[in-house]
């Protein structure tokens, strides 16, 4: 007897309570797909994000990079390097009351080809071994060249 009546009050249930129960599931469902798409949106823009970030750091790596090849490639600041050794040749006349390079321009090659009438060649060629000081003789005349220059 209890079985028929428990079979009977079940059955009343499952008429009462399905129609809650699949609305219930389809919620469910409902709330399961928002969150996937939600997912989803959230996983998308973190990756373009991502990869923003990425991009702008291989253009700055990249500029870097290319700033790095030039400095490498440009010629000298050769304005800095006369600068420094006209100090320098100051400062050994300033101790030895000598001008150093002083004796090219007892040369008379070097004195006919600073004279002011322009020279047959206007290229004077100073060959040595590296080291022996070509470039402050040379440095000493640019200097003397620009003081006529400018007298």
């Amino acid at each position: 007897m209890l079985r028929i009546f428990f079979r009977s009050l079940w059955k009343d249930f499952n008429s009462r309570f399905r129609c809650i129960l699949n609305d219930l599931k389809r919620q469910k469902e409902t709330i399961r797909d928002h969150a996937d798409q939600i997912h989803i949106q959230n996983y998308e823009s973190d990756r373009l994000k991502i990869f923003d970030e990425f991009e702008h750091t291989r253009a700055q790596r990249s500029a870097e990079r290319k700033a790095f090849v030039i400095q490498w490639i440009g010629a000298p600041k050769t304005i800095l390097d006369y600068e420094s050794l006209c100090q320098i040749r100051q400062e050994q006349f300033d101790a030895t009351q000598r001008w150093t390079s002083r004796w090219i321009l007892e040369n008379e090659e070097i004195k006919t080809w600073l004279s002011p009438p322009v020279p047959k060649a206007s290229i004077i060629w100073i060959n040595a071994v590296p080291g022996a000081g070509e470039s402050t003789p040379m440095s000493r005349n640019t200097q003397y060249r620009m003081l006529i220059l400018f007298l």
